[in-house]
């Protein structure tokens, strides 16, 4: 859980050490950090101080199965978590900051990064795929492969060069399209605007 507080907390600290100094866009990832922090101090009982305890009750419930100083206590230990976190992914962004500044000159050119992107600018990932993001890797890999084959013009030319646009930018839509079922069906381009809007709805 760490480690995915330390994740989300990558483009707010991105922003202090490239800019010196921060933005709104980070709002969502420190309501996550914010969220992962209690959860592991309330829920989970991975605190020393609080020990193996857990309050399922909403913290802003006015009859609280603790009291105002124990209240007090969780908060501090928060926010004693979420500065620990900070000040790692502080100290590894400034120790790769080289490939910190690879990764935005990249952005710059492309717009979006997958995951061949990555493994090329800082090399393979430090633990094994989960089989949930092997699937999605090896998706886009498939998609790829097809487009590199399809010729220009007729089924395989603007119409599905319209679909691969649309799919890649999403990876609801994606996973989607790489179903057998989507395979047999050439789409005019209302129709793959229509049919990607109704799976994203979906998924979402």
């Amino acid at each position: 859980m760490l480690d995915k507080m330390c994740m989300a907390l990558g483009g707010r600290v991105a922003e202090e050490i490239v800019f010196g100094r921060i933005t709104t866009g980070a709002a969502d990832d420190l309501d996550r950090v914010t969220k992962l922090a209690y959860s592991q101090i309330t829920l989970y009982g991975m605190n020393e101080k609080i020990g193996t305890l857990s309050f399922q009750q909403d913290r802003q419930e006015v009859n609280r199965p603790y009291s105002e100083a124990t209240a007090q206590l969780i908060d501090e230990e928060a926010r004693k978590l979420v500065a620990g976190a900070y000040e790692r992914t502080r100290a590894l962004l400034v120790e790769q900051r080289e490939q910190l500044n690879l990764i935005a000159e990249t952005l710059l050119k492309q717009e979006m990064l997958v995951h061949d992107d990555m493994v090329r600018l800082v090399g393979p990932r430090q633990f094994e795929m989960g089989d949930t993001y092997k699937e999605f890797v090896n998706t886009q890999h498939k998609w790829k492969s097809k487009e590199e084959k399809k010729p220009e013009g007729g089924e395989g030319g603007e119409g599905g060069a319209r679909v691969a646009r649309t799919t890649s930018s999403s990876p609801q839509c994606t996973l989607q399209y790489a179903t057998p079922q989507a395979e047999t069906h050439t789409h005019t381009e209302a129709e793959t605007h229509t049919h990607t809007e109704a799976e994203t709805h979906t998924h979402t």
